[in-house]
């Protein structure tokens, strides 16, 4: 998860400085890391919304709704391929 992190962070910060991010293009990132299953990444990525609204001051960075919606549906997706690992595991006998 670290090292995720720092990449997901290195990534931001590699943004070139004439382009500045917006919800769009956090959530685009979220959205990014549910679809790769990265979640330590993507629940960097409301860490990052806030860093960069506390030094901007533009309120319109926090994370929103669809922020947290990428969220919840990346763990959701981690525990859905974690609980197909067990099955594997188990003889292919499903969960109780």
């Amino acid at each position: 998860t670290t090292t995720t992190t720092t990449t997901t962070r290195r990534r931001h910060e590699g943004i070139p400085p004439t382009l500045d991010p917006t919800v769009v293009t956090y959530n685009t990132l979220a959205d990014a890391c549910k679809t790769s299953g990265e979640l330590g990444a993507a629940l960097e990525v409301p860490e990052l919304m806030n860093s960069r609204a506390r030094r901007t001051g533009d309120d319109s960075l926090l994370p929103d709704a669809r922020t947290y919606t990428n969220l919840i549906s990346t763990v959701a997706r981690k525990n859905v391929n974690a609980r197909g690992a067990r099955d594997v595991r188990s003889g292919g006998e499903r969960d109780p």
